[in-house]
């Protein structure tokens, strides 16, 4: 795995390096995930930066065949913050952006943060079309594996 991903931390550890975002870690998988504003300030070190676009992914209350969902199960681990990592490389290369992943672990009940994806990019044509096909393949190539939805029994 790269250094660009850090696994279980507390988000005020990744904003301890002092080398900017070219060192910072870019997919961090978290015990909490940091407020957006410490994730825009994360981002705007560059000058040619004209937008950051954020997404908040939040654990819904009702399934999409509109069960009532008591928690989600995630467990990423190295295989799924290495995916991760990958998507956010392919994103930063595809579009020309730079992004930063937060992505929590564990038991998480329904109205509670999953996680903060970030994009900053110099116009947001490109900086929405990145967030959109980075939070669509974080779905398709990592929710699918590493992600298990129960919902309450009747």
């Amino acid at each position: 795995m790269g250094a660009s991903v850090q696994l279980l931390v507390r988000f005020t550890d990744c904003f301890k390096k002092s080398g900017g975002y070219a060192e910072m870690a870019r997919v961090i998988i978290a015990e909490e995930i940091p407020s957006v504003e410490d994730v825009i300030e994360a981002l705007l070190e560059d000058v040619n930066v004209g937008c950051v676009i954020c997404f908040v992914g939040v654990v819904r209350g009702v399934s999409k065949k509109g069960v009532p969902v008591d928690h989600l199960h995630i467990e990423l681990g190295e295989e799924g913050a290495r995916v991760l990592e990958e998507l956010v490389q392919e994103a930063e290369s595809r579009f020309g952006i730079r992004a930063i992943v937060y992505h929590r672990c564990g038991i998480l009940k329904p109205g509670e943060r999953i996680g903060v994806f970030a994009v900053a990019a110099k116009h947001r044509q490109e900086g929405f079309a990145a967030l959109r096909w980075l939070i669509d393949e974080l779905k398709a190539r990592v929710h699918s594996r590493w992600m298990e939805e129960v919902v309450k029994q009747r």
